[in-house]
């Protein structure tokens, strides 16, 4: 089951307490100085949040992450990061999109009319997709709610057939402070190929931020796992079936994974390597994978932070099929570990090491160790 996208998860610094009326005042614009950290504002249709950049408060877009400016004599993240570098040499050997490929079967169901003007940005992203992963399919038709209220979107999930329980976890989504967010509930009616909802609860005609760029990866693409992890022996030979998240994948691992599947389709078709992570100056909790390995719902999104840094240098160092080899190496056993070395070769505890290694030199510029260095070279 999928939790929902908080928006601290893409700019782990920036909290929505409440959209300002509409103002005239001149200095409201992307870059321009604020007064008040957090105070969010509507410009042209547009969020604005102010948000702190290095010593200064600044306006920014809502979604997008304000990069604090580098420290004197600190090297610039954005051309040096031998990360990013490597994902960059090895785009000669990303596939190119399938697209002889259709979207699978979606049929979408929104509480407003006002809100069917945002369907063409999520019916691009199932394409997307579609062309670039063959998983990513389901053969009966699949629903996506787009609800603005709890009350609309309890009775259209109870005449799907969702249980009391299914409904009240998903509706739940209301109370977790974001204007965008969305919750898988796969679970809820057999008959359907998928069921999620992508709830926007913005004022009516406002353009959703860029996080509704990334809601289709973010709540569908539990068929990409699953068709990759019936691969493994184990979901076939074993006395009970098994699903995917039945053998304890890490937290950190089934969110951190969303993004990548996003910005990996993204690259066959651009063939550039753009990856929107949380402020890449900014760390989270203890950075430590196995702190966030288990089920978790914490606000401070860690598992997303780290999870999403995690897949990154999964890319970089195994190759672009990195993100999903995981999910198809269990072989006969049921310990995501040993699958992990089946995978990559390396043992967990080393790749733990290197993540912590990538988080800090992003968020404070620590250097990164000989050792992983030459494993990006």
């Amino acid at each position: 089951m999928k939790r929902g996208l908080l928006v601290s998860a893409i700019a782990a610094a920036l909290i929505l307490t409440g959209v300002a009326a509409p103002s005239v005042h001149a200095a409201q614009r992307p870059g321009a100085k604020c007064s008040q950290l957090g105070q969010v504002v509507m410009k042209k249709n547009k969020i604005l949040i102010c948000a702190k950049r290095g010593n200064k408060l600044v306006w920014n877009r809502m979604g997008v992450p304000t990069s604090p400016a580098p420290a004197a004599g600190e090297q610039s993240q954005q051309t040096t990061d031998p990360v990013t570098a490597r994902i960059e040499r090895r785009m000669v050997d990303l596939p190119v999109p399938n697209t002889n490929v259709a979207s699978p079967p979606m049929r979408f169901i929104t509480e407003n009319s006002a809100d069917q003007q945002w369907i063409p940005r999520l019916e691009s992203q199932f394409l997307m997709l579609a062309q670039a992963y063959p998983e990513f399919t389901w053969s009966k038709e699949g629903i996506t709610l787009m609800p603005r209220t709890p009350e609309w979107l309890t009775e259209t999930m109870r005449g799907l057939g969702c249980s009391d329980q299914t409904i009240a976890r998903t509706v739940n989504g209301f109370a977790e402070g974001s204007p965008i967010w969305g919750k898988g509930a796969t679970d809820c009616n057999s008959n359907l190929g998928t069921l999620a909802i992508i709830a926007n609860t913005l004022p009516i005609g406002v353009e959703p931020y860029d996080v509704w760029d990334y809601m289709v990866a973010a709540e569908f693409t539990e068929a990409i796992r699953e068709n990759r992890f019936a691969l493994s022996p184990q979901p076939m030979n074993g006395p009970v079936p098994m699903r995917y998240y039945n053998v304890g994948m890490p937290s950190w691992m089934r969110e951190g994974v969303e993004p990548t599947f996003h910005s990996i389709a993204q690259a066959m078709q651009t063939r550039k390597w753009v990856f929107d992570h949380p402020d890449p100056r900014k760390t989270c909790g203890t950075e430590i994978l196995r702190d966030y390995a288990g089920f978790t719902t914490a606000g401070d999104g860690c598992h997303y932070v780290l999870g999403y840094a995690a897949n990154e240098l999964m890319i970089a160092l195994y190759g672009w099929d990195a993100p999903l080899l995981w999910w198809s190496s269990f072989g006969t056993q049921q310990d995501p570990y040993v699958a992990f070395k089946n995978a990559y070769g390396d043992d967990y505890d080393t790749f733990e090491r290197y993540v912590r290694e990538f988080v800090r030199y992003r968020a404070y510029g620590e250097p990164m160790s000989a050792e992983l260095l030459a494993r990006l070279a």
